[in-house]
């Protein structure tokens, strides 16, 4: 549910989203928010390590830094 609703925000919140796989292919909000959810889960199934290297991954190549921690909502987008 979380990534259908992800990927509507961005379409209907960015101008610069002239199609859906768009979302996929260029957005870097996008790509950073969907590892976050991945490394949300391995955080709360203490897979600490591998969370941890997820958000540094993210925050390397996006540079965007979200703790694997974090609680995050459906319907985001993240404009970096």
């Amino acid at each position: 549910r979380s990534l259908r609703a992800d990927i509507m925000a961005v379409r209907d919140r960015d101008p610069a989203c002239t199609c859906l796989p768009d979302v996929f292919l260029y957005f870097k909000g996008f790509h950073a928010l969907q590892t976050h959810r991945v490394a949300n889960y391995h955080w709360n199934k203490d897979r600490r390590v591998l969370a941890h290297y997820l958000q540094s991954q993210v925050s390397q190549n996006f540079q965007i830094d979200i703790h694997p921690n974090a609680t995050m909502g459906s319907g985001i987008m993240l404009d970096h």
